[in-house]
Order: C-alpha cells, then structure tokens, then sequence
C-alpha cells in the first residue's frame, strides 16, 4: 500500500488503520515499512499529528534507526511535509536536516529526490522561496528522470506553496499547471485537487502583489 493515484481520502484512511491492524503486535522489517507506508496515506489524508505519532512509533524515533536505510529519505520528507502542516517550522527544518544528512553520505537518486524536496519545504518555513525553488528544481529533475510522476507533481506543489507562503507568486501558475498535468497523467485526482486549491490561494496573492498580476 501507500499513496495511490486515485485514492480518496476515506479510502487511504481506511486502508492505513487496515495495514496498521494487520501489524498489530508484529516487530519486523517488513511490518515497519508496512507502518510507515499507512502513515504517508494519514499523512497525506489530513491526518499529520496520527501520521507522526504512527511512524516514530514503528521506526524508533527521528532517526528511524528500525526503517531500511533505503526508506529513510522518503520517511523524513513525509515528516517534515507533516509537521509543516502543523505548522511546526523548527521540526520541518529538522527532519529536513537528517534527511539530507543522511542522503550526503549514501547518496541515490531518489533519496537524493526526497530529501531535496524536504529542503524545498524547510526554506519556504524559513522564509527563503529562491531556495526552495533552487533545491526544488533539482528534486523535481531526479524525480522526472525516473518517471515519477506522483513524486514530481508533489515537489513542484512544495515549491508553489513555498512561494505563495512568502507573497512571491510570479512562477507558481506554471509549477501548478504543470503539477496538474503530471498528476493527471498518472491518475492523481488528490493532487490535482491540491492544485486547484493553491490556485485559488493564488488569487489571494495576486491580491495583495497587484503588480505581479501580468506576470
């Protein structure tokens, strides 16, 4: 299981509380990965606090020293796409931190991805969208070379928000289309639904930036 195209809401509940039922009381490897996966659905669901709460229980801690070095990456940017939900800045920038960390020493291209894209989010909490664009742009580059659609149409809403966050909208209308798009292409109505949402978030700006409005 995990983040699915086409899965609604209700659905990736439900499947998270399944996965988290079936590995109740078991303690291997494959259950940790299992758990983790069911917290990226919560997260991903509108349920950050139970998403964070399920994977630090499962993986050991913010270290995730049970989770399979392999995974790490991607669980660390789950975190701090959570706790920037719940608007906890310092823990964003943290979880951003071990990730990249962790990738500078075993570097793949998808970790490299996912812990790029957690930086994305860190520099936009930190008031920087020129830094979450840059390292926005390279996450979403490993991400695209691998045809990871899902992953690439994520990163560039990071960026979108990023920039909305901190009043620069000029490049958000292209990251958005282009979001759409990829999220289409591989059946991710969730994500193009996010896209909707950050444009309407858009006009807002547009609003109090007038004259970023030709742009």
């Amino acid at each position: 299981m995990g983040l699915q195209a086409g899965t609604d809401t209700t659905e990736a509940m439900a499947a998270a509380d399944e996965a988290v039922r079936v590995c109740d009381g078991l303690d291997t490897t494959f259950t940790v990965v299992v758990r983790s996966l069911a917290a990226e659905a919560l997260v991903h669901a509108g349920e950050p606090e139970r998403g964070i709460r399920l994977t630090l229980s499962a993986a050991g801690g913010r270290k995730l020293p049970r989770l399979p070095g392999r995974r790490r990456a991607r669980c660390w940017d789950l975190l701090a796409c959570a706790e920037h939900r719940r608007g906890e800045p310092g823990a964003t920038d943290g979880y951003a931190q071990l990730a990249r960390n962790y990738v500078g020493r075993r570097p793949s291209p998808l970790r490299l991805g996912y812990a790029g894209r957690a930086e994305a989010r860190a520099h936009g909490v930190r008031g920087n969208p020129n830094g979450s664009m840059e390292t926005g742009a390279a996450a979403f580059a490993q991400f695209e070379a691998r045809d990871a659609k899902l992953d690439a149409a994520l990163t560039l809403l990071v960026v979108a928000n990023a920039c909305l966050d901190n009043r620069k909208p000029h490049d958000v209308p292209g990251h958005l289309n282009r979001a759409a798009e990829l999220a289409d292409a591989c059946g991710c109505r969730g994500t193009a639904w996010s896209a909707e949402l950050s444009t309407a978030d858009l006009a807002e700006v547009r609003t109090v930036c007038p004259s970023s409005a030709g742009d």
